[in-house]
């Protein structure tokens, strides 16, 4: 099924179409200067690889290169002025994914992000780029834990925070989908299944915040359709 890039604004209005072709291509992400886009594109089965492209259109560049058992879908992110993009790297045998960082432009190796955890997902900068999070399945990996989420310094990459959601999310599965620094980098926003919504799955997904140290955490929606991977836009 053919899946394509588009921009459109705020009201709904100006719908620009950035990507054509067949192959499947998602989760768009803004450079901090608004001037390009980056986004996964599924090149070989189930293999997705990272493209980046001008905001306004015009030929894309291919940054990543997973071989045929590794993937590159579940999430990225722009960093260092946007000279770099961190992303999620997984293995489609084994299971299980890690966070690599490559300079944006294509040019060299991707390295492993040191001092994050494995079974890593949605990574996400903060708009001032001096942090990152993203998801783990529980803090030491053991079967049936909570998923959690790792709040690091960005450069150094020590973590400094780390915690669950609370109730009504469950805690237990694959319940996060998705993560966001809000406007200001003072709180997350997560996608995460409520365990009070009627329809089970994905219909559970509902929309939180939560400050960076795990605390306050508020629910924001509250229906029956799934709402995941929330956006924030920066302050100006």
């Amino acid at each position: 099924v053919a899946e394509n890039i588009f921009i459109m604004d705020v009201n709904g209005g100006g719908i620009q179409q950035l990507t054509s072709g067949t192959n499947r291509k998602i989760r768009p992400r803004w450079s901090p200067k608004q001037d390009r886009v980056a986004y996964a594109e599924f090149t070989s089965g189930n293999s997705a690889k990272i493209f980046i492209m001008p905001s306004g259109g015009g030929a894309s560049i291919q940054v990543t290169a997973p071989d045929q058992n590794h993937s590159d879908t579940l999430g990225h992110d722009f960093f260092d002025n946007g000279t770099k993009i961190i992303f999620a790297r997984s293995r489609l045998v084994q299971g299980g994914s890690q966070l690599y960082y490559k300079n944006a432009d294509g040019s060299g190796s991707s390295l492993l992000v040191p001092n994050t955890l494995p079974y890593a997902y949605y990574p996400v900068v903060s708009h001032d780029g001096s942090l990152l999070a993203y998801r783990v399945k529980g803090p030491n990996l053991a079967p049936g834990t909570p998923e959690w989420i790792l709040v690091h310094k960005v450069g150094t990459w020590q973590k400094i925070a780390e915690f669950p959601l609370q109730p009504p999310v469950p805690g237990l599965g694959s319940s996060i989908r998705g993560i966001s620094f809000s406007r200001g980098d003072d709180l997350l926003y997560v996608g995460a299944r409520a365990a009070d919504v009627a329809g089970g799955g994905d219909n559970r997904l509902e929309i939180f915040s939560i400050k960076l140290d795990g605390t306050g955490q508020e629910r924001l929606t509250e229906n029956t359709a799934p709402d995941s991977y929330p956006s924030a836009v920066p302050a100006p």
